[in-house]
């Protein structure tokens, strides 16, 4: 204006508002919406009127900021009252639940602030911008996809990842060794590393990362015990007071001693192997093969073989992680027989921080191969999320987490990086511990990380660099032991070879799906460049709804439409009874 004073007069702090329109009152024909147009339309208005009662030719060429009803007291009301009313009624259709000092108070900090501070926490909240996600499967794709949502973040590299991993900022890097690995991050500048599987965790990878001064989301060797040994693992539940299966442990020669001298002698000279139902379990890493359920003497008999056939395979393996466990103290395979437990398995993940953890929303996975939890397990055919339970076994399952993480840290070993609790709850709505992974679920990531957002995403990053969780800004007071999810409901549908996992697959191409209905996705896992398959477990569709029964729905129409292409076998296999449970009606055992 003449005094040189700078007048904003027309934009707003918000994206063209004009997008934000009540459903309900578009499809009624009541349209009112909050835009510039709003501002540009009152203002235009008052200078119609203004030209049209101009008195000179003078006034009306005016320059518009100038004109008098800028100085009307009446004007500057009409229009502040107005805009105020118009973000008032946004706020209210946008967060109905929340006032805006809801929203503005759990980031309020005392001012001034020092300014090294302020960098460093600035610093703390911006995520690299090259990262490393480990692994090759569907749960480590999603992982990549939830990191590269992070605007800061340009490349999110895959290793080894997979041909067909295109699109977004993905890029894999390939089969290249761990050495190759840490050269390659340090030429690329990575500064933060997110693992999925077990077993470069278990090798050690991230430790020679760490080594290299990048921060890793994995827990190191000792938190790994949790996963790479069942024996170290019962061993913390006891010690931490936490319900779990009774059980016992043999050694590889005397399970096999037990297992042939059994049923041959009086009820008193009869063994643990002769107390049926119970489960026999390779305590140390067995890529998800370990784990036999045991009913009669026929299948005593043919999960011994089975141990048979794998343990070399097995045993190869053990020499490559460097984690300690009980099997490679006592010298030959070690093993857990331990009772069934009937019930519903619950999938419970939480992110870690030494005695801190944020529990992600539970999650359902079916492991069994075939409908009506049937057939060998496998390393998992689907997954729903959210699985609502009540508040008395939600407090359980927190109680697990806190002592668990307790004794961890009162031995020495505080845990940081996901810690997978797979539960099974009883009639009673008990909750006992099945086992821990020390990773996210597979697939249970691909139902969980979609509907999670930033403060999980910072969180993960601050866990990785051993700083308080108290820089977060995303966290709510109050709500530390969780994390925020947007409210839908995911159903995952696991597609697979049709010998899948009794036997290798002989590499097909898979059909190419032209489109997907909106809310659903393709989930690569096993298949290369060219939609060529390349293992057991080949991919997946994932839908989200607002409704649990509309998610399964679009789920199942999206993965009858996936077949082969010129093969002897036409269709993939997939179960057909995905859904989300009734955790007061139904049954299952593990």
């Amino acid at each position: 204006d003449a005094n040189n004073n700078l007048m904003l007069v027309d934009e707003i702090h918000t994206p063209d508002a004009s997008r934000f329109v009540d459903l309900k009152q578009f499809e009624a024909g009541q349209i009112e919406h909050l835009s510039k147009e709003w501002l540009r339309e009152i203002v235009q208005a008052e200078k119609t009127n203004f030209e049209r009662s101009a008195a000179t030719e003078q006034e009306r060429q005016m320059p518009f900021v100038l004109r008098p009803f800028w100085n009307y007291d009446s004007f500057k009301l009409k229009l502040a009252n107005g805009l105020a009313h118009q973000y008032h009624a946004l706020f209210e259709r946008l967060f109905p639940q929340l006032t805006p000092w809801d929203i503005i108070s759990p980031h309020l900090v005392p001012w001034p602030v020092d300014p090294s501070t302020m960098r460093t926490a600035e610093n703390l909240q911006r995520l690299p911008s090259n990262v490393l996600v480990v692994g090759s499967g569907g749960r480590d794709y999603t992982i990549a996809s939830f990191v590269e949502r992070a605007a800061e973040v340009d490349v999110v590299y895959c290793w080894p990842g997979r041909d067909s991993w295109t699109g977004g900022k993905k890029a894999s890097l390939g089969k290249i060794s761990s050495d190759e690995l840490v050269r390659f991050c340090k030429e690329k500048n990575i500064g933060w590393a997110v693992f999925g599987p077990e077993i470069p965790i278990a090798q050690g990878i991230a430790e020679k990362l760490r080594a290299s001064g990048i921060p890793c989301l994995a827990p190191d060797l000792d938190g790994a015990m949790l996963e790479s040994s069942k024996i170290h693992t019962k061993d913390v539940l006891k010690r931490s007071g936490c319900p779990t299966a009774e059980s016992w442990t043999l050694g590889w020669s005397e399970l096999k001693t037990l297992a042939a001298n059994s049923n041959n002698g009086s009820k008193s000279q009869r063994s643990i192997l002769d107390e049926y139902p119970y489960v026999l379990k390779y305590e140390s890493l067995a890529a998800g093969k370990g784990v036999c359920l045991v009913f009669n003497p026929q299948e005593r008999a043919e999960a011994i073989a089975h141990f048979e056939k794998n343990l070399p395979e097995w045993t190869r393996d053990l020499a490559g992680i460097a984690v300690e466990t009980y099997t490679r103290r006592k010298g030959e395979p070690q093993f857990l027989v331990e009772k069934l437990l009937p019930g519903k398995e619950i999938s419970a993940i939480a992110l870690c921080h030494g005695e801190d953890f944020k529990l992600l929303p539970y999650a359902q996975d079916y492991k069994r191969r075939n409908n009506g939890q049937t057939g060998p397990n496998t390393g998992g055919m689907g997954a729903v999320c959210p699985v609502a339970l009540d508040p008395a076994l939600d407090s359980q399952i927190h109680s697990i987490f806190s002592k668990t993480l307790r004794t961890l840290k009162n031995d020495g070993q505080p845990y940081r990086g996901f810690l997978f609790a797979g539960l099974m709850v009883d009639d009673n709505n008990v909750a006992q511990v099945l086992e821990f992974n020390c990773r996210l679920g597979d697939p249970e990531t691909q139902v969980i990380l979609p509907g999670l957002g930033r403060d999980l995403l910072l969180s993960m990053w601050l866990a990785s660099k051993n700083e308080s969780w108290g820089l977060n800004p995303w966290t709510v007071p109050g709500q530390e032991t969780s994390v925020k999810h947007d409210g839908l409901n995911r159903c995952f549908v696991v597609v697979s070879s049709p010998e899948y996992p009794d036997s290798a697959a002989p590499a097909r191409i898979l059909s190419v799906l032209d489109s997907l209905t909106p809310g659903c996705e393709w989930i690569p896992a096993g298949t290369d460049a060219g939609n060529k398959t390349s293992a057991g477990r080949i991919g997946g569709i994932l839908a989200a709804a607002t409704d649990r029964q509309r998610a399964v729905q679009e789920a199942y129409a999206q993965t009858e439409k996936i077949t082969f292409i010129s093969t002897e076998k036409s269709r993939p296999h997939y179960r057909t009874d995905i859904t989300f449970p009734d955790m007061k009606s139904e049954q299952e055992s593990r």
